[in-house]
């Protein structure tokens, strides 16, 4: 089986199944076939045949499938999304029955894109894959963000929490502490430590160690990061804080488990599931694309006049060609070694970025004076 390198995971399932609470990864179900209900709190949706739902940080959902049913949960860490979103941004509001027709059409379809190019990489190049994914998280950005105020966030204890971990979440690769942490909520230091302890179970130096090690071994698995990187991207002052630590946790060091995760010692059964009915699966996803107009949504048509007098040989850029998104998630440090690291994986030529220069995010001196941070 193909060696992974996305930082993505797509789990299939016909059975019903109960998606536990995470303060680390963004969920997207999408309805393959039959029905499905999503029960999150007091909230209930049916999801249809190509119908999609977004669960966000701190939820839980318990899924019922019908008999005919198949669900593909798209799992991402946050963590990808910071570079592409502004400053207030909490949650996302992504629910296909409630979205504009032109909105839904065009992300299910970028969805379906998603997961037969995964089932297809699981056995040769995922390089399809991973453009497709920083497509879908540039819609994410453009059209499912939600912008929250002071005047409009839960006032209460638990909607407090939630922007803790946020906070956390935000800045864990930085020397964080429960001062620094209280200040920015205006706590005190034993109000914030009980806040957090009641919705972890963890007094807040282990929570904060636990997320830390959580990126270590998605970096140990998913990147070619050295480990004084790796170390110093997560918010361990040294190599040797990191080793001591890590050895605690898991009886071995980074390097023993890089060296074990790349000898096949640690599969995920999902997969090996996955590859017994990838056939069908895929039988359902291309049933999806070739869907009638009526069902999938009607898309505009547009009139072209093209010259033809001269003839001009079209040469595809098929598996040489990566989407990245938005100019502004390139400034990433993260980003950067992501893309050095596909290059050489996938051998790319060329990556495609877009909104290079009007983007709110590069504009960093404001906009009194329209300056660019260039």
């Amino acid at each position: 089986m193909a060696q992974k390198s996305t930082s993505f995971d797509i789990i299939i399932t016909r059975e019903d199944y109960h998606a536990d609470l995470s303060y680390e990864n963004l969920r997207i179900l999408l309805s393959l076939n039959g029905s499905c209900l999503v029960s999150r709190g007091e909230e209930r949706n049916r999801l249809k045949k190509q119908d999609y739902l977004l669960l966000n940080l701190f939820e839980e959902a318990d899924i019922a499938m019908s008999e005919e049913g198949c669900l593909a949960i798209v799992s991402f860490p946050y963590r990808d999304m910071q570079p592409l979103l502004g400053k207030g941004v909490r949650r996302f509001r992504c629910i296909s029955t409630e979205d504009s027709e032109a909105v839904r059409v065009e992300f299910s379809f970028q969805l379906v894109g998603l997961v037969m190019a995964w089932l297809e990489g699981l056995s040769g190049s995922l390089f399809k894959a991973q453009g497709l994914y920083y497509l879908i998280l540039q819609s994410l950005a453009d059209h499912f963000a939600v912008l929250e105020t002071k005047s409009s966030a839960d006032p209460g204890r638990e909607g407090r929490a939630q922007e803790m971990f946020q906070y956390i979440l935000a800045n864990y690769r930085n020397d964080i502490s429960i001062t620094e942490l209280a200040s920015s909520f205006y706590l005190s230091r034993s109000a914030a430590s009980r806040l957090i302890k009641s919705y972890t179970g963890e007094n807040f130096p282990v929570f904060l160690k636990k997320m830390r090690l959580a990126a270590v071994l998605k970096d140990l698995e998913q990147t070619d990061l050295s480990m004084t990187e790796i170390a110093a991207e997560n918010g361990f002052s040294s190599l040797s804080v990191l080793n001591r630590t890590f050895r605690e946790a898991y009886d071995m060091t980074p390097s023993m488990y890089r060296e074990k995760v790349r000898k096949g010692q640690r599969k995920k059964p999902e997969q090996t599931e996955q590859m017994r009915d990838r056939e069908e699966v895929m039988a359902l996803l291309k049933d999806v694309l070739s869907e009638p107009e009526e069902i999938i949504g009607r898309t505009p048509d547009y009139d072209m006049d093209v010259p033809v007098k001269k003839a001009v040989l079209f040469t595809a850029w098929k598996n040489r060609l990566l989407n990245i998104g938005s100019f502004s998630a390139v400034r990433s440090a993260a980003m950067q070694r992501q893309i050095l690291f596909l290059r050489e994986r996938l051998k790319v030529d060329m990556v495609r970025i877009w909104n290079p220069l009007f983007s709110a995010d590069i504009m960093l001196m404001g906009e009194q004076n329209g300056a660019y941070n260039f």
